[in-house]
C-alpha cells in the first residue's frame, strides 16, 4: 500500500535584513519569512524553490493591487538597471500605496530576486514609510478643527501678559497681546488711550521677540537698506532706529520692519514675524559690498552668527569704485 506524503511548513533559516533606513524615517521590519514545503513520500524528501510566479500566463499578473503594479513591472525595472530593491521601488511605485508593501513586497521582492539570479535576503527591504500601523480617520482629522488646526506659538512674555489680563490677537502662529483692559472699561480704545497716554509719560515695553532678525554688514549697508525700503537709512545716526516700509513693485505694501544702526556698517533688522519660518531662529547675516557706484550688485549671502558675530563679503571689487 503506497505511503500517503506527509508535508510540513517549516520557516526559512534566514529572513531577508532590513535595509538601514535614512535619517528621520522609521525602521521597517523585515519582510515574513518565505515557507518552503517538504514534501515526504516514499522516493524521499524533496524541497523544491518558492513558487513567486506561475510561468507561462499571458495576461496581466498583479503584485501590487492598489498601485496596479504586475509581474512585468517587475522585470522591465531590473533590466531597465533599477534592480535595487528601493529604485525598483520608485520605478514601479510598488509598495508606495498606503499599504506600504504589506500586500505586495513579499512577492515583489521574490520576484526581483528572481530575476537578478539571488536569494530574497540578498535583495533585502524597503522602507516603510509612517503610518506602518492602522490610524484612525478621527485620529488625522481630528487635528485639523478649532485650534488645533495649526500650531500655537507664544512668545517668552505670554504667561505673563496672559496674567495681567491681556487681549491676544492671532499673528500668523504667533499670539501676540494686543491690549490690557482694566475694570471698568468697556472698549479697547479706552485701554489703549490709557496705555498710550502712559508710555508717554512713563514708559512702555513692547514684546517683539516673535519677529525675524537680520544682521546686515558691510561697506554698503546703509545703500542696501536705501533700496530695500522706501525710506531713507543712508543718514541714520549710529545707536538710533528707524521704522521702515518695504512696497511691493506694483507699489503695494509688502513688509515693514524696525532697523536699528549698531556701527557705521552694521545694522540689525526686525522683520514680519508672518514672514519668519521658524521660532526663536538665530539671526541670519546679510553682507552688503559693492552695490553703490559699480553699476553692479555684489554677492549677498544669508549666513548664520558665528562666534565672534563677524561675517564679511565675498563680492569681488575695486575698493576705489565704491560710493564713500
Amino acid at each position: 500500500m503506497q505511503q500517503r506524503p506527509r508535508a510540513s511548513l517549516p520557516a526559512s533559516a534566514k529572513a531577508p535584513p532590513a535595509l538601514k533606513p535614512s535619517s528621520g524615517s522609521s525602521v521597517c521590519p523585515a519582510p515574513p519569512p518565505v515557507a518552503v514545503v517538504k514534501v515526504e513520500s516514499d522516493e524521499g524528501i524533496h524541497s523544491p524553490a518558492p513558487l513567486w510566479s506561475i510561468p507561462g500566463i499571458k495576461d496581466k499578473a498583479f503584485v501590487d493591487f492598489q498601485n496596479d503594479v504586475h509581474l512585468k513591472d517587475i522585470g522591465l525595472a531590473v533590466r531597465e538597471g533599477y534592480s535595487h530593491v528601493e529604485l525598483a521601488k520608485r520605478y514601479t511605485t510598488s509598495g508606495m500605496a498606503t499599504d506600504q508593501g504589506k500586500l505586495s513586497n513579499v512577492n515583489a521582492i521574490g520576484l526581483i530576486a528572481k530575476a537578478r539570479g539571488v536569494s530574497p535576503a540578498e535583495v533585502g527591504t524597503t522602507t516603510f514609510r509612517p503610518f506602518y500601523t492602522p490610524v484612525s480617520f478621527g485620529a488625522l482629522t481630528g487635528a485639523h478643527t478649532g485650534h488645533h488646526f495649526q500650531p500655537v506659538r507664544k512668545s517668552p512674555l505670554h504667561d505673563w501678559a496672559k496674567k495681567h489680563g491681556a487681549v491676544f490677537v492671532e499673528t500668523g502662529l504667533w499670539y501676540r497681546s494686543s491690549w490690557f483692559p482694566l475694570s471698568g472699561e468697556r472698549t479697547w480704545r479706552e485701554s489703549v488711550k490709557r496705555e498710550v497716554l502712559n508710555v508717554r509719560k512713563n514708559a512702555g515695553l513692547c514684546d517683539v521677540s516673535m519677529l525675524g532678525k537680520i544682521e546686515i554688514t558691510g561697506s554698503d549697508a546703509a545703500e542696501f537698506l536705501n533700496r530695500v525700503y522706501c525710506n531713507a537709512f543712508l543718514k541714520l545716526p549710529v545707536g538710533k532706529a528707524r521704522y521702515g516700509l518695504m512696497l511691493r513693485e506694483d507699489g503695494f505694501i509688502y513688509d515693514d520692519g524696525t532697523t536699528s544702526r549698531l556701527e557705521e556698517n552694521r545694522f540689525f533688522h526686525d522683520d514680519d514675524h508672518r514672514l519668519c519660518g521658524r521660532r526663536h531662529e538665530p539671526p541670519r547675516i546679510l553682507c552688503a559690498g559693492a552695490l553703490a557706484g559699480t553699476g553692479r550688485a555684489s554677492r549677498l549671502h544669508h549666513r548664520p552668527v558665528g562666534a565672534n558675530g563677524d561675517c564679511r563679503s565675498e563680492g569681488t571689487h575695486d575698493p576705489a569704485e565704491d560710493r564713500r
